[in-house]
């Protein structure tokens, strides 16, 4: 199912009536920033967002990102590229839930930071603080990639 909304209200309306996988949001409309969605808590935790704006403004993105988008896609000449993108994403994306990643980090800023990256993208994530508890997962958990602080 595809909606198209042209409003922060309108995207409301929907996101209250509708279960949708995938949001693809431009960050200005009519009626406001989509930043607010995310701020407010109007788009579920089980939808994975990406954005696509002309706002080439790196502060921008990486706040949007701190909000665990998928992606953020510049609109310009090759915009029919991003579209090829957004479906290669999504594809892969999909693909994700098989992969188990560990990381360990004594610091929980660190864990949190890759975690917000990382767990949009369906990759299932094991945290770990120090080395015993590593190992203990380890002992359970078959992982394809670690991702270790020295």
């Amino acid at each position: 199912m595809v909606v198209s909304v042209f409003t922060i209200e309108e995207a409301r309306k929907a996101l209250r009536e509708n279960h949708f996988d995938y949001c693809i949001l431009d960050i200005y409309l009519p009626d406001g920033e989509s930043i607010a969605l995310f701020q407010n808590n109007e788009i579920p935790a089980d939808s994975k967002a990406m954005i696509i704006t002309t706002e080439r403004d790196k502060q921008t993105r990486e706040q949007f990102f701190a909000y665990g988008i998928l992606d953020y896609f510049v609109k310009n000449d090759t915009f029919v590229n991003n579209i090829d993108t957004i479906h290669r994403l999504i594809e892969q994306v999909e693909q994700n839930y098989c992969c188990n990643i560990l990381v360990i980090d004594d610091s929980m800023l660190v864990r949190k930071q890759i975690h917000t990256y990382l767990a949009p993208r369906n990759y299932q994530l094991h945290l770990a603080s120090d080395a015993q508890g590593a190992q203990d997962m380890l002992k359970t958990t078959l992982v394809d990639l670690i991702l270790l602080d020295l």
